[in-house]
């Protein structure tokens, strides 16, 4: 887990929840104020 905050590189979970928000999932996120965004961010 160290290596990808080391490279830059967000967590899996962390991708998978923002893809998910820019697909308009927002409604499926428990802890969806954690990761709003604006659209294309």
């Amino acid at each position: 887990m160290t290596a990808r905050y080391v490279t830059g590189e967000a967590p899996v979970s962390t991708r998978w929840r923002a893809a998910r928000a820019d697909a308009g999932a927002f409604d499926l996120l428990p802890d969806k104020e954690n990761y709003r965004r604006p659209a294309g961010a």
